[in-house]
């Protein structure tokens, strides 16, 4: 059971980097793998979805269910996320203060381009 020290050691304004011996960083690589995976399914399923009607006719119906299911897994990585490290900002606050300025930069452009694309 933690201690009333160590609880307020873990507050969101300390480092949290610091808090414990766990090496809670980000890499360039793992910026660019979390921005592909949480923007992969639904770019896709939105890109074949003409095609997808008229191919498959009902099927389109289970395949987008499986989407969802999918990218509601996606949901509980990202909550997960946000409780062991709770700063607001998402995918760049935490690549920043985890990886550093660079990485957050990274970070903040690929969601932004990505954003842009599934326009």
């Amino acid at each position: 059971m933690p201690t009333e020290a160590h609880r307020d050691s873990l507050s969101p304004t300390t480092n949290l980097a610091a808090a414990g011996s766990l090496n809670r960083s980000l890499t360039l690589w793992n910026s660019l793998t979390i921005g592909f995976a949480t923007v992969s399914p639904v770019a896709g399923l939105y890109a074949i979805i003409g095609v997808q009607t008229v191919v498959t006719g009902g099927g389109w119906f289970g395949a987008l269910a499986l989407c969802l299911v999918m990218q509601m897994l996606v949901a509980t990585v990202y909550a997960e996320l946000s409780s062991q490290i709770p700063i607001a900002g998402g995918a760049y606050k935490w690549a920043r203060q985890l990886g550093g300025a660079t990485t957050g930069k990274y970070a903040g452009v690929i969601y932004v381009s990505s954003t842009i694309a599934m326009l």
